[in-house]
């Protein structure tokens, strides 16, 4: 009823022009959501959902959960793994991927971390890879606001297992200081 309705309507509306609908049923699968997401568990869901919809469907990724290591898992073996910065700083999708029914998708614990503030466009804490510098921290936050000074800026650094975090004065201009790890 519903396709024959649509064609009729499209043929009243639109003179001249005329709608060819099908349609099939969808289908469902059941996925795995585990590690660090805000309801794990096992979901029944459409088979045209992607890894970030079935994070979405889970209640999102918890306070301690990774951005930057989401795990798809298919029969035992990892077969991707996927940045959430690169949706949610470029708008960058190719690495989410349509879910087949059995997959499981695992968010880890949430890596090294640092926090930028003041007068750059996005203030935040920002969890880091390993290779990743101060320059990656900084387009991470979207660089400096035109009034505020990069020549001077201040890295507090807290090193593991020490008491006191050291304070440094850079230079956000100097390339050495955006190479720094």
């Amino acid at each position: 009823e519903a396709k024959s309705h649509l064609e009729a309507r499209v043929a009243q509306q639109y003179i001249g022009t005329r709608a060819l609908v099908s349609m099939g049923a969808l289908r469902s699968i059941n996925v795995f959501l585990a590690g660090e997401v805000r309801q794990p568990g096992n979901y029944t869901v459409s088979a045209l959902l992607t890894l970030t919809q079935a994070i979405f469907v889970a209640g999102g990724i918890s306070d301690v959960g990774s951005f930057r290591n989401v795990q798809l898992k298919r029969n035992g073996k990892l077969i991707g793994v996927f940045d959430i910065y690169d949706l949610l700083l470029a708008g960058d999708n190719s690495g989410d991927r349509r879910l087949q029914s059995g997959d499981v998708i695992f968010v880890t614990l949430t890596g090294p971390q640092a926090s930028i503030v003041g007068e750059v466009a996005r203030p935040a804490i920002y969890e880091f890879k390993p290779d990743e510098t101060l320059g990656a921290l900084l387009s991470m936050a979207g660089g400096v606001l035109a009034r505020g000074d990069s020549r001077r800026a201040t890295l507090n650094r807290q090193e593991p297992g020490a008491l006191l975090s050291s304070v440094i004065n850079v230079n956000l201009n100097d390339e050495t200081t955006l190479d720094m790890a």
